[in-house]
């Protein structure tokens, strides 16, 4: 594209990562021991490791912690729609579809006619 005389195009560079190696992050840095001391970081890190290891558990049995999410709400119930289940875990409905297909295979759970009217759903 031409540029008017006198006119030039100001650009973005491109950065890149070709033969960057990424320095190691050194906690002595004086912004590393900020987030060390910042109670927000510190509990988002807790939980996003606590989630790790808690799939790591259940791994075992062939699940992760939104199937564990399903089954402690279907605990506490007699059964639920699939909607329903959708809206109090605010998963994603297509996700539900998946997450009990994964339990109904390993006999975790099972559907059922809704039992309300005909094609309204199934309930677990």
């Amino acid at each position: 594209m031409l540029e008017p005389p006198g006119r030039t195009e100001h650009r973005e560079p491109v950065i890149t990562r070709q033969n960057v190696t990424p320095k190691p992050i050194d906690a002595d840095e004086p912004w590393m021991r900020g987030l060390h001391t910042d109670t927000g970081y510190l509990l988002y890190r807790l939980g996003l490791r606590s989630g790790q290891l808690f799939n790591a558990c259940l791994q075992e049995s062939g699940l992760r912690l939104r199937h564990y999410a399903v089954l402690r709400f279907l605990a506490t119930s007699e059964g639920a729609l699939q909607r329903e289940l959708s809206a109090r875990l605010g998963y994603d409905p297509s996700a539900i579809v998946g997450l009990v297909d994964d339990l109904e295979k390993q006999g975790f759970a099972e559907r059922r006619p809704a039992p309300t009217t005909a094609g309204a759903g199934s309930s677990c």
